[in-house]
């Protein structure tokens, strides 16, 4: 049996405390990630008008397909969505860096050793599962799925691929393999987008809004239910 892992980023540009950008998702059993999607799949119909897919950004600004709902009828598919992750993820993963930080602590030959932030979140993905595996005494090899399109893909690609060609490192992060995917045709991305945005949308500072003030719930019951089933997160 192999482990399944979805992962998303989100990235905030333009924010005076340092533009934050995490790589976030989590890890499923098979059977579990089964019965996450026939979850998910409820959930997106459970609105005032079926959805096609979940996309936080476009939930918290009402717009796109969720133009015209209350904060409560947004509340409450979120609500149904982090139920979903809840009751069937295995752990949650989150990476966050401030770019501004990063490019202020990095080493001058960091970007041609180890790449891009981007590509280092995604190495600390695999780093900060591994982590998590070790503690659990699991050994089992995980496929890692992560959002297609970014500007950054191939570079990270290149350096995740190095790692499956290295027995030992295959071996140390549970290394199965890793492809890009469309977050509209995966409902595991969809899931990890939300968490991605959770962690930058809060680092970067809560807004004081009658939406935030509906939805923040379920962040919160997310991150305690991460925080009880993940130790490490990386930073």
């Amino acid at each position: 049996m192999a482990l399944d892992g979805y992962f998303d980023e989100s990235e905030r540009h333009g924010q005076a405390n340092g533009e934050p950008m995490s790589v976030a998702g989590y890890i499923f059993k098979p059977t579990a990630y089964r019965r996450f999607c026939r979850e998910w799949r409820r959930m997106l119909a459970a609105g005032p008008s079926r959805t096609t897919h979940f996309h936080m950004t476009h939930l918290y600004a009402r717009s796109y397909e969720y133009e015209g709902w209350t904060a409560e009828d947004r509340a409450k598919v979120l609500a149904l969505g982090v139920d979903a992750v809840k009751a069937n993820m295995l752990c949650g993963i989150s990476v966050l860096f401030r770019q501004t930080d990063f490019e202020r602590y990095a080493p001058p030959l960091w970007r041609f050793n180890q790449g891009s932030m981007y590509s280092t979140s995604c190495q600390m993905v695999l780093n900060a599962t591994r982590l998590w595996m070790d503690d659990n005494k699991s050994f089992l090899p995980i496929a890692y799925a992560f959002e297609s399109g970014h500007r950054f893909w191939n570079e990270a690609d290149d350096i995740m691929a190095g790692i499956g060609k290295n027995p030992e490192l295959k071996k140390l992060f549970r290394y199965r393999t890793h492809f890009a995917l469309d977050k509209e045709e995966s409902f595991g991305l969809q899931a990890a987008d939300l968490l991605s945005w959770v962690m930058t949308r809060f680092e970067a500072g809560v807004p004081n809004n009658h939406s935030m003030a509906r939805l923040s719930r379920s962040f919160v019951i997310l991150f305690l239910e991460i925080a009880r089933s993940t130790r490490h997160f990386a930073r």
